[in-house]
């Protein structure tokens, strides 16, 4: 955990990716990791700092899905669709814009 939260690990936009290039595919495995461990931190101080770094981890992907994208078949995302579900079954959520495809 303390590999994961040391602040060298997530940019000051809320990316994970920088220093392993693992782009927005680690981004998700990451965020998610936070939210399954968030409450199990070994003190408050711990468990603060998952919920800011999750906070942020969740913000970034909020706003790399609103991107606007010049193939409107791309919108909402990055290239994934249904069936690849490694990335999007970590990065779901759901988009409000009216005709908009739910999927990261």
């Amino acid at each position: 955990m303390r590999l994961v939260i040391h602040p060298d690990r997530q940019d000051e936009k809320g990316y994970f990716g920088d220093n392993d290039g693992s782009r927005m595919y680690g981004q998700g495995i990451i965020t998610l990791m936070l939210a399954e461990t968030l409450g199990m931190g070994i003190d408050d101080k711990q468990d603060a700092t998952i919920r800011r770094r999750l906070q942020k981890g969740v913000e970034l992907i909020l706003r790399a899905q609103a991107v606007t994208k010049s193939d409107k078949s791309h919108e909402g995302g990055w290239r994934c669709s249904a069936c690849q579900s490694t990335t999007t079954t970590c990065q779901y959520t759901k988009d409000s814009r009216p005709g908009a495809s739910s999927y990261l």
